[in-house]
């Protein structure tokens, strides 16, 4: 475990009302010199929880944190996971039926690999596991359904699924090929049962076109649609960032088109 570094203020949240009004909005000073939250969840008791990383500078290894507040957003814990000789990049945080905490991403060394972590609402680690499918390993997001954890990401290129139980075993380890250089980004749950899931293809570095994905849960294909907006929208890459379901049972996904010398923002 690496030691703390001193304190830099950097992790916050935003409580706002439905109507708009903003309740509070709190920083907390926590351990490592960078510290930032990547998702945010409640328990059932109106606790909040956020994960993110902290590292003592941008060239550092970095860790996992995990941040739980009181419904007024008062800080009850702070609990930091790491490795000596890896970085970790959380991504993703899902909240089990008993109000377990389950956080998800990757790790660095020579190579990367998944992980998925199970905290109680005390903080305390019950269980972590290392999930590979090739070399270059990373998840992105993470959803909980009927005592079934759900996680996709990107394993070297290609589109990644993989369904665990609350135990931590892993019950289904599955690729997608959707085009090339691809990398799935979020999945929603539908309403039918079924998954959505959006990311991008292209090239190694610049990606010319969306992808929408949907599967049954047992990860079966029920089919994919490509895409090609950079043509119409911009000339550098496209990303299909964040994905949902209407009220209507349509499917909308968002994300970023951008030219040369501009970071045009894109809604697809």
């Amino acid at each position: 475990m690496k030691n703390f570094y001193p304190a830099i203020i950097l992790i916050f949240s935003l409580f706002f009302h439905s109507t708009d009004a903003q309740f509070f909005k709190n920083s907390y000073a926590l351990a490592g010199g960078v510290n930032w939250a990547k998702d945010v969840a409640e328990l059932s008791d109106g606790c909040v929880v956020m994960v993110g990383e902290t590292h003592a500078d941008q060239a550092a290894n970095r860790d996992i944190i995990v941040v739980k507040t009181t419904p007024a957003g008062n800080l009850l814990w702070v609990k930091k996971i790491g490795i000596i000789t890896s970085t970790e990049f959380p991504m993703a945080l899902a909240i089990g039926d008993q109000d377990e905490i389950y956080v998800a991403g990757s790790n660095w060394s020579t190579v990367s690999a998944g992980y998925l972590i199970k905290l109680n609402s005390s903080g305390v680690i019950l269980w972590t596991r290392t999930i590979t499918k090739t070399t270059y390993d990373n998840f992105s997001d993470l959803k909980f359904r009927n005592g079934i954890l759900y996680l996709i990401g990107t394993t070297d290129s290609d589109t990644w699924f993989v369904k665990v139980n609350a135990a931590g075993t892993t019950l289904l380890n599955k690729v997608f090929n959707i085009g090339l250089y691809e990398k799935a980004n979020q999945m929603t749950m539908l309403s039918d049962g079924t998954i959505g899931i959006c990311g991008e293809v292209g090239s190694a570095f610049n990606k010319d076109s969306v992808f929408v994905l949907k599967i049954d849960s047992m990860g079966t294909q029920i089919w994919n649609r490509l895409f090609n907006v950079d043509i119409v929208n911009s000339t550098n890459g496209v990303y299909g960032f964040a994905i949902a379901e209407l009220s209507s049972r349509q499917i909308v996904m968002t994300g970023l088109g951008w030219n040369a010398g501009t970071w045009p923002s894109t809604v697809v």
